[in-house]
């Protein structure tokens, strides 16, 4: 979420590289995101081939938070281009959205694209700098016109999925991340400006996060998003 601290990254693994000829691996990459929907599966692509061709020989990707509803398609593809680096990763998200989701692909593919492009976005902006530092940064990209105009995706691929009673599930189940990131924004916006002193009336922040509370408490354990992860480390 920060093209900065990525090609940093990228320079320290190079930089290793130098001083040893075998490598090993492991990031915290899928924890980007903090639970909000997010795609950045061409990034996480490129820089798996990078290290692959210098000098990587075993990986662990920690922080698989099992968000699928929210980060499943970061973990689709990384599990193809982790067993071969050269898959080519657009076919992969184009069989993600037509082997998941049938007639309703297209209307997807543009959901995707969309959160993408927010991702990205965020990125290049060089301004966020983790969940611990100015989370409210990040979150306060997804507008309610950015997150209703995903909706409309979704609603979109219901409306070509009518006979298909696996695809709508799978709709819903992507919708848990739009009534999500809506609910979570609030919460981390409302808490930032309580601890900044923008506020000092603590009722917007406790009434924000208590009906993120009642959302994790409505969807119990799911694999769209791990809520006792969410809540265990105070996102």
């Amino acid at each position: 979420m920060n093209d900065e601290a990525r090609q940093k990254s990228r320079e320290m693994w190079d930089g290793w590289r130098k001083a040893a000829k075998y490598l090993f691996l492991r990031p915290n990459l899928l924890g980007t995101g903090e639970g909000m929907p997010v795609v950045y599966a061409r990034k996480l692509a490129e820089d798996v081939r990078h290290c692959a061709a210098t000098g990587m020989i075993v990986t662990d990707f920690d922080c698989c938070y099992q968000h699928w509803a929210t980060t499943g398609l970061q973990y689709y593809v990384l599990a193809k281009v982790l067993w071969d680096p050269k898959t080519d990763v657009d076919a992969v998200m184009d069989d993600y959205c037509r082997s998941g989701f049938g007639n309703a692909a297209e209307p997807v593919k543009r959901y995707f694209a969309a959160l993408e492009k927010l991702t990205n976005d965020v990125a290049a902006t060089n301004e966020y700098e983790g969940r611990k530092s100015n989370p409210d940064f990040f979150v306060k990209h997804y507008t309610d016109e950015f997150l209703s105009r995903c909706q409309g995706f979704l609603d979109d691929g219901k409306r070509l999925a009518t006979d298909d009673s696996m695809a709508l599930k799978r709709l819903a189940f992507l919708g848990i991340a739009i009534k999500f990131a809506r609910l979570n924004r609030n919460a981390v916006v409302a808490r930032a400006a309580l601890r900044s002193g923008e506020t000092k009336d603590p009722k917007p922040s406790a009434e924000a996060a208590a009906a993120r509370d009642a959302f994790y408490k409505e969807i119990g354990l799911t694999w769209a998003i791990n809520s006792p992860y969410l809540k265990f480390y105070g996102f």
